[in-house]
């Protein structure tokens, strides 16, 4: 069989979950057997440019301009798109969406040739912009394009829920692929724990920590309410927030009004996650919606205690360091609870989350023989 030709899709290429998800399928797949190329409508991260380059890979942006609306990105899109898949030539186009407005593309892609279109749920709902005509958009597009794509992937209950239709679903049409991980990578060490707290200046401290861009779906204003109720109780505790993004400037307004400057550290963004996430006592996730959040799984796989909202799927649950807690709770109640991370003693989760189906390298010969069944079909 020759060489398969993949293109990997999504709307906007940042630093966030997708994107990691992208870059995990990219780095275990059998290169030999795949030629990758990354396609976005939009950059607005250089993060894992140079290793899209070792890998062999291309990152592809179909547009110059910034749009600060969706709607008249995609419409821009169309047509720039169109343009690529006519002399594109590829086997496969592996759509990566937060709503279904992508799907559009993938009657493009078929109409220009492209065998195997594949549409894969990372999300479980849209931001407060704009929302009322974004979701007559998002239902619109499940019912009119959903018909293009070969196959149907989700990563959790929530996100199949949201992004297909319901005949869909009771059909068993929806394939779950997992949001697995470098498990070896992420698996608990103590001796480097002690490292980095020392590094970072926050030795003897109780450490919350966040992962996540600076965006409306993370609820950061939140968070810091967290922090300042739990502050309150335990002055020697640090905020650490690892990310970039377009909110990061209110946050930081948000923690000096709240007095806690030299109490919350601003890291930036990191390829170092496993070391941040075992300098950690506690990890917090406050999130307004999530599909099945990558640094959620990387947290239990580095043995941190978890504190999860309510609103993020229960298959997110894998250890018994995950708890969850109500956005309609108060941030002391939350406060409280978080600190009882301190009595949780850190051992590896690595062979619990082997069982769970959460190794990378299984997941990505999951899904390249899936693609090469599809092509054959």
């Amino acid at each position: 069989m020759a060489k398969i030709k993949l293109l990997f899709y999504t709307e906007l290429w940042a630093n966030a979950g997708i994107e990691s998800v992208i870059m995990s399928l990219f780095r275990n797949f059998d290169l030999n057997k795949i030629s990758v190329d990354i396609m976005a409508s939009q950059d607005i991260s250089s993060f894992y440019d140079e290793e899209i380059k070792k890998l062999g890979g291309r990152k592809i942006i179909t547009l110059k301009k910034t749009y600060n609306s969706s709607l008249q990105r995609m419409i821009a899109n169309r047509s720039a798109f169109k343009k690529i898949m006519q002399k594109g030539n590829y086997d496969i186009i592996h759509f990566h969406m937060c709503n279904a407005a992508s799907m559009i593309y993938g009657k493009i892609a078929k109409n220009n040739g492209v065998k195997v279109v594949i549409y894969h749920s990372h999300n479980t709902n849209l931001s407060t912009n704009h929302r009322l005509i974004k979701t007559a958009v998002h239902n619109y597009c499940k019912w009119k394009y959903e018909k293009y794509a070969n196959i149907l992937f989700s990563c959790s209950d929530l996100a199949s829920e949201w992004m297909f239709n319901k005949k869909t679903i009771e059909k068993n049409r929806v394939i779950l692929i997992k949001n697995a991980i470098d498990l070896d990578k992420f698996n608990f060490k103590e001796d480097i724990r002690t490292f980095y707290r020392k590094h970072l200046n926050i030795d003897g401290k109780f450490v919350v920590g966040h992962i996540g861009r600076f965006a409306v779906a993370k609820n950061h204003p939140f968070l810091l309410e967290i922090f300042s109720a739990l502050h309150k109780i335990n002055p020697e505790s640090v905020l650490l927030l690892i990310g970039e993004g377009e909110d990061e400037e209110k946050i930081r307004e948000q923690v000096a009004f709240l007095g806690l400057t030299n109490d919350v550290i601003f890291y930036g963004p990191t390829k170092e996650i496993p070391q941040m996430l075992w300098s950690m006592d506690a990890f917090v996730l406050p999130s307004f919606f999530e599909g099945n959040p990558v640094v959620g799984i990387e947290a239990q796989a580095a043995s941190t205690p978890c504190f999860f909202a309510d609103t993020i799927t229960r298959m997110c649950k894998l250890t018994d360091i995950v708890t969850y807690l109500s956005l309609k709770d108060s941030p002391e109640k939350w406060g409280e609870v978080i600190l009882k991370a301190s009595s949780i003693k850190r051992v590896s989760t690595k062979e619990q989350m082997e069982k769970e189906g959460y190794n990378i390298k299984s997941v990505a010969k999951i899904i390249q023989h899936i693609y090469i069944n599809a092509l054959e079909a």
